[in-house]
């Protein structure tokens, strides 16, 4: 992550410098606010995706066919994609051992190989498993479940799915660890969690309340998204600065940061038909540059 890293200045600058936002883009128009909307969506969407830490092309997405969650990966490169396993929930995560962690939706983790080899179960239990997340070798898996309470604890297992500590000081979801492994970052209800597992202190940085997709640029920054679009934290002067606003008729979120700071991220476009309907679709984008003005839509076929 160390171009990423050196972003982070032109970051700050380059967006503190944004012009203003046209409400007329932001805000639903008065008609659909006045009766009964009807969503339609596109038979193919496309969400979650999270770039292979070792290599700068490849990452992995969920394709949603026909309402169905599907676990696929992809590269920038040659275009060539390939579906892993079906009927995927959260994010699934690309370690840097390359495993893929992920969620089903029976509520149990899996990692699989990037070429489909080698799926494997790591939880065996009743509770609510989620939001899996590798340590920065990948030897190491944090996740939320609810065995041992109603609201959960953060726990953290090997590959074998063996738990090696349960961290009782925080609840929360979508932890992510920093690359030097001392920090998890998690989604609090007051805001964004930042627990250190050395000192075992918590801090609580005072962001969004539905902060979530928490990627770490260096050890001090993260790049996450809330309510309001996709933003950025420095963690030492907890200054918070937004780099897309949410808008009715296009928003961006699910960002992920790839190891030459390249940004993808899902692109939601509402499309007005009448007053009563919209047609929504979901596609991936990559940003080359970090000013957000320069895209390119991921052509998945």
């Amino acid at each position: 992550m160390v171009k990423a890293t050196s972003y982070l200045a032109l970051f700050l600058i380059l967006f503190s410098c944004r012009k203003g936002y046209d409400s007329n883009e932001c805000e639903p128009p008065s008609s659909l606010l006045n009766g009964n909307v009807s969503y339609i969506s596109s038979t193919e969407n496309y969400s979650n995706p999270c770039f292979n830490p070792n290599n700068q092309d490849e990452f992995s997405f969920i394709k949603w066919d026909q309402g169905v969650p599907e676990l696929w990966v992809g590269n920038i490169k040659t275009n060539e994609y390939f579906f892993l396993d079906s009927g995927v929930y959260y994010t699934p995560k690309w370690g840097k051992n390359n495993w893929i962690v992920y969620n089903l939706l029976n509520n149990e983790i899996y990692i699989i190989r990037p070429n489909g080899s080698n799926k494997k179960q790591l939880t065996f239990n009743s509770s609510i498993n989620t939001n899996p997340n590798w340590s920065p070798n990948g030897d190491k898996i944090v996740y939320r479940s609810s065995k041992d309470l109603s609201n959960g604890y953060l726990y953290i297992m090997d590959t074998l799915g063996n738990d090696l500590e349960r961290i009782e000081i925080v609840s929360g979801n979508n932890p992510s660890w920093s690359p030097n492994g001392d920090k998890i970052a998690l989604k609090n209800y007051n805001g964004i969690n930042i627990y250190n597992l050395v000192t075992k202190e918590n801090k609580i940085i005072n962001a969004d309340d539905n902060s979530i997709n928490f990627n770490w640029i260096g050890n001090d920054t993260l790049l996450w998204e809330g309510s309001s679009g996709i933003s950025i934290s420095c963690l030492k002067s907890n200054n918070i600065t937004l780099l897309s606003k949410d808008c009715f008729k296009k928003s961006y979120d699910h960002p992920t940061i790839s190891v030459d700071g390249k940004i993808m991220c899902r692109e939601y476009i509402n499309e007005i038909i009448d007053d009563n309907n919209v047609f929504f679709k979901s596609d991936l984008v990559l940003f080359h540059n970090i000013r957000f003005d320069s895209k390119e839509i991921i052509s998945i076929d």
